[in-house]
């Protein structure tokens, strides 16, 4: 009977230590949902193990890189609480201020990357002052960011390429572009293996903003392409022109259901306006909107499907009359008036879309088109409160825009605020009052 009970505890063992080591492989094999399912087996069998902070441990780095943030949290923290003396205590409290940076918490990352910052463990340590970099960046001070990175460099420059990258991206934000790529050049340098893809994207990205369009599809082809760096490839042949190979590049994109996706319909949208094929470029824009809220992307795609359903509207409205300009104008409603579509497409190119120059010359094309229109005082006063609004010195255009209110539009509202905006513009720019 006692024979018998030390072959189960020692076949016993042997299942529990096996589910261990194909925990840590499939984590080795980032396999993370794995690793976890593993993980749980062993907390679940004997919390109370030789291997239960192990398991934590692996759980919660699992967690991590899946972007489960709370989960990964919890487990680190069971671990430090439940295990105060286990090796793995000072690599969770760095996992910890990854975390809190993540979440954008920095009192929080500050004072896990503190405690971590004590190991014994010199590679802890390193990741440790490289994640504090990060930090600085977070908190608005690229200054301080350069300055600690550059004693990393100093004290371990042989764990230097993420350190550059940071650097890079701490002189980017301020605007230092020159020594952004300097840093970015030496990060690539420093690649022991294949660069991450961060540094090619950041790389690329970075020579497109310079304008050095061909550098950047030079990077971009270096790495491994993921579906970011698919969508920069088709935006830097959409700037070079080459429109075929673009779509073909925005196509491995376009059915992802996220930012991505949305982005690369947007840009599939501009190729067919650029190509002239406006209804191919509405059903784009449609489509990249209807992927959801994605932030300022979604905002351009909804602009730009809101001027082409206005240029549809006076297609239609043309075709009604090809002799006088002026029939819409008797109707009340809005849509039905080709001086609002105007005057509507104008605002969206303009505000909207930051498309200044194609914005003001729809404006223009309010008054000189519908003279008799209700909009095209009102896009005069637009065009004149611009000018004042963007240019400090005294200009011609605005006098000219004034003149021409006050000349045809002497009693509409428009003139009336247009006398207060220009008389306090010329007693600003010249000193007299108008």
């Amino acid at each position: 009977m006692k024979k018998t009970l030390l072959v189960f505890l020692f076949f016993s063992g042997c299942v529990y230590y096996n589910t261990f080591y194909n925990a840590k492989k499939y984590y080795d094999e980032e396999n993370y949902n794995k690793s976890i399912e593993k993980c749980k087996k062993i907390l679940d069998k004997r919390r109370d193990s030789k291997y239960a902070d192990d398991a934590l441990f692996i759980m919660g780095k699992s967690y991590y890189h899946l972007k489960n943030f709370d989960e990964a949290r919890i487990n680190l923290k069971k671990l430090i609480e439940g295990f105060p003396s286990s090796p793995f205590r000072d690599e969770s409290y760095l996992f910890l201020g990854k975390i809190a940076l993540e979440k954008k918490d920095p009192d929080e990352a500050i004072l896990f990357l503190d405690r971590a910052s004590n190991s014994n463990d010199s590679e802890t340590r390193i990741e440790t002052f490289r994640t504090r970099l990060e930090l600085y960046l977070l908190t608005d001070n690229p200054q301080k960011t350069i300055e600690e990175g550059e004693k990393i460099i100093d004290k371990y420059g042989e764990q230097s390429e993420l350190v550059y990258y940071i650097i890079g991206n701490a002189n980017r934000s301020i605007g230092n572009r020159e020594k952004a790529l300097e840093m970015y050049k030496k990060a690539l340098k420093e690649s022991k293996e294949e660069p991450s893809s961060k540094l090619i994207y950041s790389l690329a990205e970075l020579y497109s903003e310079m304008d050095s369009l061909e550098k950047a599809l030079s990077v971009i082809e270096k790495g491994t392409q993921n579906d970011s760096q698919s969508l920069l490839k088709g935006e830097t042949l959409k700037k070079l022109g080459k429109f075929e190979e673009a779509e073909k590049t925005f196509r491995l994109v376009e059915q992802k259901k996220d930012s991505l996706g949305a982005t690369a319909k947007y840009h599939l949208g501009e190729i067919k306006e650029c190509q002239g094929d406006t209804s191919a470029a509405l059903e784009l824009y449609k489509e990249a909107t209807s992927k959801g809220d994605f932030g300022e992307i979604s905002k351009k795609a909804l602009s730009k499907e809101r001027v082409f359903e206005n240029l549809s509207l006076l297609n239609s409205l043309s075709k009604k009359t090809e002799t006088n300009k002026e029939y819409e104008l008797t109707e009340n409603f809005e849509k039905k008036d080709s001086a609002y579509l105007f005057f509507r497409i104008g605002e969206i190119c303009y505000w909207d879309l930051e498309e200044k120059m194609k914005g003001i010359e729809w404006y223009k094309k309010v008054y000189e088109t519908f003279p008799s229109s209700v909009y095209a005082p009102k896009a005069i006063f637009t065009l004149l409160n611009i000018d004042i609004t963007e240019d400090s010195s005294y200009s011609a255009e605005a006098n000219n825009l004034f003149s021409m209110l006050m000349g045809k539009y002497p009693n509409t509202p428009y003139a009336r605020r247009a006398k207060e905006l220009y008389g306090h513009y010329v007693q600003d720019t010249t000193g007299t009052r108008k």
